[in-house]
C-alpha cells in the first residue's frame, strides 16, 4: 500500500472524498519504518471493515423501526376508522335533535274559561325510546281539568306515563284546564318529554312551551290607597271587586298582605280569619262589593309600604288559588306634627280591673310654619273601660262615637300652633272592676286609644283626610282572680264536733273553704296560701282528694296548688274549691272574743295573655262565721265553760 506521504495532491483529495478513507498522520515525517508501515496498513483495513459492519447494522435497525412504526400507525388508523364507523352508525340510529315536543293552543284566553291544549311529541330516529314520561308544568293559578291518565304532582305540574315510543312515531296528548289571574297577565304551559334511547342507560329530554295572555279576569279588583302618609299616620284602603265572568264564583276569599309597621284598626266587613282573610262566599255574575280597611302605618320618612290583596279560594291542600289581585305602594313622608300618648306616666304592658287610667297626650309642631285651627281627637275602644266615668280635661266627649275632641275653644294654643310649640292634654277613665266574659271565646281583652292631630294648613297628599299625625296605644287588661274564704261549723263534706260557742279549754273543729274564680284570661301556676294562727291545729282532713293541698307544721302555712284556670272558670263554670278542717282550744285570755281561725289568704297566678302576676286577697277568718246559718248570734265568742 502506498504511503499517504507518497501521494500527490490529487490522490489525497480523492482519498478524502471516499466514505471509507482514513488519513493517519505520522507524528514524525522523517521516521519511516517498513515494519510500522505494514502494521499501519493492517490497522487501516481493520478499521474500514468495522465501519462497514456498523453501517450495515444501523441501516438494518432503522428499517426494523420503520416497519414497526408503520404497523402502529396502521393500527391506530384502523381503530379510528372503527370508532368513526360506530359513531356514524349510532348517529344514524339516534340523535337527540330528532326528538321534539310542541304545545299548541289559544294565545289569548279569559280567566276561568276552560282552555284546551294539544301537546305533540315525535321520535324521528331509527331507534326507539323507552321509559318515556311527559311532564306538564303550569303556573299555580292554572287548574287542570278532565285530563285522563294524568297524575297531579303538585300545584304546578302534572305527569303522564308514555312508556315506549317507536322509531319515527308521532303522537299527541290533549291537556285542558282553567286559568285564574289578573287581566293582561302572561302564563306559560310547558311540556317536557323525558326518555332514554333503547339499550342506553342515560336519560334525555326535549321540551316545548306555549305562552298565554289572560285578556280578562274572572274577578276584577281595584285597590284604592293613599300615595303617602306621615309616620304613625292613619291610612285608609278601599277594595272594590266585581265578578266579570259568566258564571258564579264559589267559596271566594280575600287575603290581604300588609307591610311591616301596619296595624289594622278597623274593617268593614270584619275579617273572618285573624286580620288577613275575609270569607265572601259565592259571588254571582256581575255582582260587586267593597271592603274598607283602616289602620295605622308606622315607618321612617321616604320608606315605601306595599299592600296587596288577592281574591281566590283555598284548595284541598290548603294552597291559595288566586283569581285576581291588586297592590299599591304608599310612601312615608315627614309629618309636620308629632303626637304621643302616655299612660300613668309610661306605657305599661297591662292594667288591672278597677284601675284609674290617666292618659297624657303630648303634641308638637315640628314644621317651620304656624299651623292654624289644629284639632286633637282621641278614639277609645275596649269593653273593659267604664265610659260612664270618663273625665276629659276640657274638651268634649261623644259617647256614641267614644271620641274625645279638643279644639281651640278648649285649648287656645291650638288656634295658632307656632313652630316648635308643644303642649299636653289629659283625661281619665277607669277600668271596670265588674268586667266578666260572656263566653269562653271572649277573652284576652285590650284597650285601644288612637290620638290624632290635624290642621287645614297641612295638605294631605292622599286627599282622603287631613290627619297628619296619629299615635295608637294598645293596653292589655289582666284577668282577675276572685278568692273567697268561708267557714262552717255545720259542714256537709267535713263534719265538725265540739262546743258552740267555743269554750275555754275545750276543742272545737271548723271546716274552712277556699273558692277561686277567674275572669277574662287563661291563667297558670295558680296558688292559694295562708297561715294558721298559733293555737289553731291542722287536723289533716281535706276535701276533695283530687286537689293538692299541703301543710307545713313548722311554719303553720297551708298551700293549695291550683294549677291552671281557664277563662270564666267560676263564672261560666263551677268555682274551684277545696275544704280543710282546723281545731281550736281557746285560752282564758280569749274569753268573749272571736279568735282567728285563719290569717289573711293570698291567691296568685300568672296571666297567660299579659304574662303578669295577678293576685287576690281575703281578710282573716274568725269564729264569727256569718255564712253559717246554723250558728246562733252568740255562737262565735269564746265562753267560760262554767
Amino acid at each position: 500500500m502506498r504511503s499517504y506521504w507518497s501521494m500527490g495532491i490529487q490522490d489525497l483529495e480523492e482519498q478524502l472524498h471516499k466514505h471509507d478513507g482514513e488519513i493517519r498522520e505520522s507524528s514524525r515525517a522523517d521516521a519511516f519504518d517498513p515494519g510500522h508501515a505494514a502494521d499501519d496498513a493492517n490497522i487501516s483495513l481493520e478499521a474500514t471493515s468495522g465501519w462497514r459492519t456498523i453501517r450495515s447494522r444501523f441501516f438494518a435497525d432503522r428499517a426494523q423501526m420503520i416497519r414497526v412504526g408503520m404497523l402502529a400507525i396502521g393500527g391506530i388508523a384502523f381503530i379510528a376508522l372503527l370508532v368513526g364507523t360506530f359513531v356514524r352508525i349510532r348517529q344514524t340510529l339516534f340523535s337527540q335533535d330528532r326528538v321534539s315536543v310542541s304545545v299548541t293552543g289559544p294565545s289569548n284566553v279569559n280567566s276561568s274559561d276552560l282552555t284546551d291544549f294539544v301537546i305533540s311529541y315525535e321520535n324521528a330516529n331509527r331507534s326507539g325510546l323507552a321509559d318515556a314520561e311527559l311532564v306538564v308544568s303550569y303556573p299555580p293559578n292554572f287548574v287542570p281539568e278532565g285530563n285522563a291518565n294524568t297524575f297531579r304532582n303538585d300545584a304546578s305540574s302534572s305527569s303522564v306515563a308514555i312508556g315506549d315510543i317507536s322509531a319515527f312515531e308521532k303522537k299527541t296528548l290533549d291537556f285542558s284546564g282553567k286559568f285564574y289571574g289578573s287581566k293582561d297577565s302572561i302564563a306559560y304551559i310547558r311540556a317536557e318529554l323525558r326518555y332514554r334511547p333503547n339499550n342506553v342507560q342515560s336519560r334525555f329530554s326535549a321540551a316545548g312551551q306555549k305562552s298565554v295572555n289572560l285578556r280578562s279576569a274572572s274577578l276584577a279588583v281595584e285597590l284604592e290607597a293613599p300615595l303617602s302618609v306621615p309616620p304613625s299616620g292613619e291610612v285608609n284602603y278601599l277594595v272594590n271587586y266585581e265578578n266579570t265572568s259568566d258564571s258564579s264564583l264559589s267559596n271566594v276569599r280575600m287575603k290581604a298582605t300588609f307591610p311591616a309597621g301596619f296595624s289594622l284598626r278597623d274593617a268593614d266587613p270584619k275579617p273572618s280569619e285573624g286580620e288577613v282573610v275575609w270569607y265572601l262566599g259565592s259571588i254571582a255574575p256581575g255582582e260587586r262589593g267593597k271592603i274598607r280597611l283602616t289602620g295605622n302605618m308606622s315607618g321612617v320618612p321616604n320608606e315605601t309600604k306595599t299592600v296587596k290583596v288577592e281574591f281566590g279560594t283555598f284548595q284541598g291542600d290548603n294552597t291559595f288559588l288566586s283569581y285576581s289581585d291588586a297592590e299599591r305602594i304608599t310612601r312615608i313622608v315627614a309629618a309636620p306634627f308629632s303626637i304621643r300618648q302616655s299612660l300613668n306616666g309610661a306605657k305599661p304592658g297591662a292594667v288591672n280591673p278597677g284601675d284609674i287610667l290617666r292618659y297624657t297626650i303630648a303634641y308638637r309642631n315640628d314644621s317651620e310654619i304656624a299651623l292654624r285651627e289644629a284639632i286633637i281627637t282621641v278614639e277609645l275602644e275596649g269593653d273593659a273601660l267604664d265610659f260612664s266615668r270618663l273625665r276629659p280635661e276640657k274638651g268634649a266627649y261623644d259617647s256614641l262615637r267614644k271620641v274625645i275632641t279638643w279644639k281651640a275653644s278648649d285649648v287656645s294654643q291650638l288656634g295658632n300652633l307656632v313652630p316648635n310649640a308643644s303642649g299636653e292634654i289629659e283625661f281619665n277613665v277607669p277600668v271596670r272592676d265588674d268586667f266578666v266574659p260572656k263566653s269562653v271565646l271572649t277573652k284576652d281583652f285590650q284597650i285601644k286609644t288612637t290620638a290624632k292631630i290635624e290642621s287645614p294648613d297641612v295638605p294631605n297628599p292622599a286627599g282622603a283626610n287631613k290627619i297628619v299625625a296619629t299615635d295608637t296605644m294598645w293596653t292589655k287588661v289582666n284577668s282577675r282572680l276572685l278568692l273567697e274564704t268561708v267557714g262552717y261549723y255545720k259542714d256537709n263534706v267535713l263534719p265538725n264536733a265540739g262546743p258552740i260557742p267555743p269554750t275555754v279549754g275545750q276543742n272545737t273543729t271548723y271546716t274552712l273553704h277556699w273558692l277561686l274564680s277567674n275572669t277574662t284570661n287563661d291563667v297558670t301556676g295558680a296558688e292559694v296560701s295562708a297561715d294558721l294562727p298559733t293555737g289553731v291545729v291542722w287536723t289533716g282532713k281535706t276535701f276533695p282528694d283530687t286537689e293538692k293541698i299541703s301543710y307545713n307544721e313548722r311554719t303553720n302555712k297551708i298551700v293549695w296548688s291550683v294549677g291552671s284556670l281557664g277563662v270564666g272558670e267560676g263564672i261560666l263554670a263551677p268555682k274551684r274549691t277545696v275544704a280543710f278542717q282546723v281545731s281550736i282550744r281557746p285560752e282564758l285570755n280569749q274569753l268573749n272574743t272571736s279568735p282567728a281561725l285563719l290569717q289573711p289568704s293570698l291567691a296568685k297566678a300568672t296571666d297567660v295573655f299579659t304574662n303578669e302576676m295577678i293576685q287576690s286577697r281575703t281578710s282573716e277568718k274568725t269564729t264569727s262565721l256569718r255564712e253559717d246559718d246554723s250558728l246562733p248570734p252568740s255562737g262565735s265568742k269564746v265562753a267560760s265553760g262554767e
